[in-house]
């Protein structure tokens, strides 16, 4: 059967591939419609905007925090914000009640919200005293992050040692496409190391220290830390026997993928496999295409019997 093809995914590179936040330019495309917003309501942000540097003073200030955090609680701050304006919702005004009563605004049972709603007004008001939030820690505002809601814990289901055999396996084999060995290489070292999946993708590829016996390198980012952590793998599989095992392979054939490339600019382990005609270099595979690949390889494909 021939395989089917991924969907075309969105690049946003804009996003999480940067180093620090004041470098995403869908950040700083937000952060107008932000101070636009509720500068009126922080007398810091007020005061910044008559220094020369007030723009740098926010960036470094948002530059604290995770990209995707920074552009999650902007835009809830200014979905907030145009919720007020329909409902004719005086800000300066606003109280524990008032604020109490936004949170219930569109919930679609009693008690729940969206936690991330209160976690940004929280943010907003550490980071810029917003006076419109300053209730924002008073004890009934508080009691929506108290409230204990019954529901069964989100987990997700171990990976069968069947199927990590079964992708080694398939590296190994000649029949092994390109795609297949890239990927499923990055799988197995993802669950050999310990690696989240945003974590290898932030690996410095000509940093890579290979001996033979084992690989290291160190992730110039990961979602706990904004700093390079080291990680690394014993090059020995299950069907391994001496050096010839699947690491071996896996970067061979990411080594004749990535031929002509200047490896200093390639800072992630897992190409894109999509075809994009707007994109003549190798980028980073997005999460979304991966989640892809991820439920078709666990269904075995290439074999006559798949799972």
């Amino acid at each position: 059967a021939v395989q089917q093809q991924p969907p075309r995914v969105k690049r946003s590179d804009e996003i999480t591939r940067v180093r620090s936040t004041s470098e995403s330019q869908a950040i700083q495309a937000l952060l107008p419609q932000f101070l636009i917003c509720f500068t009126c309501y922080s007398e810091l942000l007020t005061r910044l905007q008559s220094s020369d540097h007030g723009t740098q003073h926010i960036m470094r200030i948002l530059d604290g925090f995770s990209p995707n955090t920074v552009l999650r609680y902007i835009n809830c701050l200014l979905t907030l914000f145009t919720i007020c304006r329909n409902l004719r919702i005086n800000l300066h005004t606003l109280d524990d009640i008032g604020l109490a009563d936004l949170l219930m605004t569109g919930a679609s049972e009693a008690g729940k919200f969206s936690s991330m709603t209160l976690k940004a007004i929280r943010w907003a008001w550490r980071q810029f005293a917003l006076t419109c939030f300053k209730d924002c820690f008073s004890p009934i505002v508080s009691s929506f992050s108290k409230t204990q809601v019954v529901a069964d814990r989100r987990e997700s289901l171990p990976l069968p040692l069947l199927v990590l055999l079964q992708w080694e396996r398939r590296i190994l084999q000649s029949a092994s496409t390109v795609s297949e060995v890239l990927v499923l290489g990055t799988f197995l070292l993802m669950a050999f190391s310990g690696m989240r999946f945003g974590d290898v993708q932030r690996i410095m590829i000509h940093k890579l220290q290979y001996d033979g016996t084992t690989l290291r390198g160190v992730a110039w980012k990961t979602k706990t830390c904004h700093t390079g952590v080291p990680f690394g793998i014993i090059c020995k599989g299950f069907l391994s026997k001496g050096s010839h095992h699947w690491v071996h392979k896996f970067l061979t054939i990411l080594d004749e993928f990535l031929e002509g490339e200047d490896p200093e600019q390639i800072d992630f382990l897992l190409p894109s496999m999509s075809t994009d005609a707007d994109h003549h270099h190798p980028w980073a595979m997005p999460y979304s295409e991966a989640l892809y690949y991820l439920r078709h390889f666990l269904s075995l494909p290439w074999r006559n019997t798949p799972l």
